[in-house]
């Protein structure tokens, strides 16, 4: 599926606003159509966030050793969305989960765990990061709830109820040369969820009325 045609433009877009509504309006139609959204962002995530990152923050995290990050992250035994995840049979991926990312203390425990010399600069990269990305994320439920006709108070109460993590990632060459598919189709089990690429568009997305979660890709 052709996804491109679905980018909105999300800069400047507040509540209250004619830019708001008319936000409000595609946002929901993507959704209910196609159940994802693409949108454009501004300064925010822009060139200097991005390559503290893709550039700095991730291949400092992906060039330890696998010990290192079981250490920081442990996944649950046969779960692939907690913790570190890394040499599945079959798929040329590891990622590293943080819970709370916008809560700079727990950052700090876990890159303590990482590098016992400490990294600074990575909890800084990570908190910013994490705190523009779940803005966004939030505006899209926001609209996505509003424009379904949910009432303010009740949105309010559902995202007091939510919980957020990031899940860093590193693709390989694809194994399979054919498909060149790194990693099988899944579905996420969240509310929602954003995603951020860097120098690739290797994102698809299936959709079906039955089970489909909610996509949110963020681009510049």
């Amino acid at each position: 599926m052709e996804i491109a045609n679905a980018k909105i433009d999300l800069r400047g877009v507040v509540p209250g606003t004619p830019g708001w509504e008319a936000a409000r309006a595609a946002v929901t139609a993507s959704m209910v159509a196609h159940g994802f959204v693409i949108v454009a962002h501004g300064d925010e995530l822009g060139p200097d966030l991005q390559s503290a990152v893709f550039a700095r923050a991730l291949p400092e995290l992906f060039a330890l050793p696998p010990e290192a990050k079981q250490r920081a992250a442990p996944a649950d035994a046969g779960v692939l969305t907690t913790g570190y995840v890394g040499h599945v049979h079959g798929m040329a991926w590891e990622s590293l989960r943080v819970v709370d990312p916008t809560d700079a203390a727990g950052v700090r425990r876990v890159a303590d765990l990482l590098w016992p010399e400490g990294n600074a600069e990575f909890c800084e990269t990570m908190v910013s990061f994490a705190k523009t990305v779940l803005k966004l994320q939030e505006t899209v439920e926001a609209l996505t709830l509003e424009g379904l006709g949910v009432r303010a108070e009740s949105i309010r109460a559902h995202m007091g109820t939510l919980g957020y993590g990031v899940r860093l990632a590193h693709y390989g060459a694809p194994l399979d040369t054919e498909t060149c598919v790194s990693l099988p189709a899944h579905c996420d089990n969240s509310m929602d969820t954003a995603v951020v690429q860097h120098e690739v568009e290797g994102l698809e997305s299936i959709y079906s009325n039955f089970g489909h979660k909610h996509l949110c890709a963020i681009r510049d």
